[in-house]
């Protein structure tokens, strides 16, 4: 029988969602931005649109997949990739040109995790010598489903878009 592993997700209203100071923005956030920009152009030929960069509550990712990379920082826990089921199966299918026509959940599972295993990186090598260095673990795919529960911690959150739709970065920071 095979284990599920969920994640806990939220919703966020307009006065939950606070800026993020231009410090974290420039020396943390920005570099995993440029990690998400440069896995997905070679990875998939995709180009990616920032629609929107906070800290706060992310909204509500049920039924999404999600790459979960814990990493070992001074301040970060864990980075997780959300991806509408849609959205994730159109950038394996872009992944996976030449190799399958319509790859199977199993398949897009896996595109999710090496997607966030390739983010996790190219942000390390970003980072690397900096404050915000870190080291990370190989991602677990899982299912965000927001029944589970709801969990009342702040992270940072970065929506992007693409041709083959939107999905969502968060940076956990450590408690």
């Amino acid at each position: 029988m095979k284990s599920e592993a969920v994640l806990d997700t939220f919703e966020i209203t307009a006065e939950e969602r606070q800026p993020i100071d231009a410090d974290t923005r420039e020396h943390l956030v920005e570099p995993f931005i440029s990690a998400v920009s440069v896995a997905l152009a070679e990875m998939t030929g995709t180009e990616v649109v920032v629609q929107d960069v906070y800290r706060g509550m992310p909204r509500d990712t049920s039924g999404y997949l999600a790459a979960v990379v814990a990493l070992t920082s001074s301040c970060t826990d864990s980075l997780v990739m959300s991806f509408p089921r849609q959205t994730a199966a159109a950038l394996a299918r872009q992944m996976l040109a030449e190799a399958a026509d319509q790859p199977d959940e199993s398949l897009i599972r896996d595109c999710v995790g090496e997607m966030g295993n390739v983010i996790a990186g190219q942000a390390k090598a970003m980072l690397a010598g900096t404050p915000h260095q870190f080291a990370f673990s190989i991602p677990k795919v899982v299912e965000c489903d927001e029944s589970r529960g709801r969990q009342k911690q702040e992270c940072l959150v970065v929506a992007f878009n693409t041709a083959q739709g939107e999905f969502t970065m968060r940076l956990i920071p450590k408690l």
